[in-house]
């Protein structure tokens, strides 16, 4: 967690730890990890929660989970890709509502 004033850095690092900036200068690693020359590495394990939503209104959340699952460049197989989405929808509680559009559904969705 980090904590600091408005202004102090905080989004700015970590968009640098997660990729969204290229690092100008200076060394980072997470758990041992070199975040700026094992960056793949790095996506297996970490991420990024914003305090907005990231939801695109017209897809539905199969949808998006599959276009964050290639973000994170996980297996591509389809049938490992197809299993890992359902049991993610599963697991929070979406899977009745994996067709419906992400602007229909309530805000614990």
């Amino acid at each position: 967690m980090l904590l600091g004033h408005n202004g102090a850095g905080k989004t700015s690092t970590i968009s640098l730890l997660t990729g969204l900036y290229p690092p100008t200068t200076g060394e980072a690693s997470v758990y041992g990890v070199d975040v700026f020359k094992d960056f793949d590495s790095i996506r297996q394990f970490m991420g990024i929660c914003p305090q907005h939503d990231v939801l695109f209104e017209l897809l539905t959340p199969q949808e998006h989970l599959e276009i964050f699952y290639d973000f994170k460049g996980a297996d591509p197989d389809p049938v490992k890709k197809s299993r890992e989405i359902n049991k993610l929808m599963k697991d929070v509680g979406v899977d009745d509502k994996k067709d419906a559009l992400a602007g229909s559904l309530s805000g614990g969705n």
